[in-house]
């Protein structure tokens, strides 16, 4: 398929990006800018519970969350002298995804930017299908 057939669907196939971009979801520890962060999402939260995804993501429209599906939290930190904890830490941040603001990735199945948001918070812009099809 040409690029002119596929801006006639309504969606582009990701998956030939899968080998370009790092691919993200929900749980994922990221360490953005040297600064630890979270991937959060409606449907991954609600399989975590237990409770039925699509449920989930129709009550948050009826409740006016349209564009945030899709979140990165940013992490707090523990100060603290127990080994342990401090071990369990460093583990988790060593095992983390490093990015930079900026970069693209593939966060259950959307292709967005990572940017600068208020408060030292990371924002997502989902890119157009035109802008995924110039990565292809």
């Amino acid at each position: 398929m040409n690029a002119k057939e596929a801006l006639k669907r309504e969606w582009v196939n990701i998956g030939s990006l899968r080998s370009k971009l790092p691919v993200i979801c929900h749980g994922m520890t990221l360490l953005i800018n040297d600064r630890e962060y979270q991937a959060g999402s409606i449907v991954g939260y609600a399989l975590e519970r237990g409770d039925d995804p699509y449920k989930e993501v129709l009550r948050s429209e009826e409740n006016g969350h349209t564009e945030s599906r899709l979140w990165i939290n940013a992490c707090s930190i523990c100060i603290t002298n127990s080994r342990e904890i401090n071990e369990r830490n460093a583990r988790r941040i060593r095992d983390a995804l490093k990015l930079k603001l900026g970069d693209l990735v593939i966060f259950e199945g959307n292709v967005v930017k990572l940017v600068k948001a208020p408060n030292q918070n990371v924002g997502l812009d989902f890119l157009s299908k035109e802008q995924i099809l110039e990565l292809m």
